[in-house]
């Protein structure tokens, strides 16, 4: 891994402290004229997006614990212009699907969904001023629990549904990330696997060249061989048949020569040159014989 890919993944554990120190800032400018009376589940949400990837059990835990701190009265309640804050909870939900296995995924949205639903009872049941700026939500003629129960279901739905868009995101932002990380593998697997082939090709080729050179060596050493061996085997009894010797030698070293020299050539060129066959065996023993080495040749089975 390169130095600018080690410092970009880095860089990117950062990425959920960042959104959670903008989220908390934002919500503190915009809040610091009225005394921030939510500050304190403003910055339980923050938290919960900050540990998101590090911790995301604690997250898990963390985004249900605030609004139950609020209906405990632990934490201040939602006013007419903080609750808002609670789309950190769709956040947070998105933040932690992104990282989260398969499995723990199901429970980030069974979180999420939890808070969202009680952020609702609070603003539905517990909070008097919230909808103060507007009166959709408010049912004419309704009164108590019948004219909060409608507020909550509406605001009960829109928060699931937004958790449950959010989740969707990171689900689709996790599987575009496992497909660009497969994708990445494949392609260094292909990678992998062409330089195999060049490298078995390489291989291959080398070792056909070293069969061609053996076949085009084997029969003119075969022949220096055995003309040497006969040689000196007959020049007690026959002086004259050495000097005949060594100019065989001496001629098939020469053709031995000019045979490696034009499979070189025919390399170099691309093509294969004709090798020695069986059809060469006769000349072969022949020109053992006329060393003086008595030769029997023994054929069986049928020429193709």
């Amino acid at each position: 891994m390169n130095a600018p890919l080690r410092l970009l993944r880095a860089a990117s554990w950062a990425f959920e402290p960042v959104v959670a120190a903008v989220f908390l800032l934002l919500w503190i400018v915009a809040e610091i004229g009225r005394g921030v009376p939510g500050i304190g589940f403003i910055t339980g949400i923050a938290v919960a997006l900050a540990l998101a990837r590090v911790v995301p059990i604690v997250t898990i835990v963390l985004l249900p614990a605030v609004v139950l701190a609020q209906a405990l009265g632990v934490l201040g309640q939602p006013g007419s212009t903080d609750w808002p804050a609670y789309l950190g909870i769709a956040i947070a939900t998105c933040l932690l699907t992104v990282h989260a296995g398969w499995k723990l995924s199901f429970w980030v949205l069974g979180s999420g969904g939890a808070a969202a639903v009680g952020a609702a009872a609070l603003l539905a049941f517990q909070s008097d001023d919230w909808t103060s700026w507007t009166s959709m939500f408010r049912v004419a003629g309704a009164t108590g629990l019948e004219g909060q129960l409608t507020p909550f279901l509406i605001v009960a739905v829109g928060g699931l549904l937004i958790v449950g868009l959010f989740w969707a995101a990171g689900i689709a932002v996790r599987v575009s990330g496992l497909l660009a990380i497969t994708t990445r593998e494949t392609r260094g697997m292909a990678d992998r696997l062409a330089k195999s082939e060049i490298e078995l090709a390489v291989v291959q080729e080398r070792n056909r060249i070293a069969q061609e050179m053996h076949d085009v060596l084997a029969h003119s050493l075969a022949v220096i061989v055995a003309q040497a061996d006969g040689a000196r085997y007959v020049r007690p009894t026959r002086p004259d048949a050495v000097d005949q010797s060594l100019t065989r030698i001496a001629n098939t070293a020469r053709g031995a020569l000019v045979d490696v020299r034009g499979v070189i050539d025919d390399l170099l060129d691309g093509v294969t040159p004709p090798q020695p066959g069986i059809e060469d065996l006769p000349d072969l023993v022949e020109s053992v014989r006329s060393a003086g080495v008595e030769v029997a040749v023994t054929e069986a089975g049928e020429r193709g």
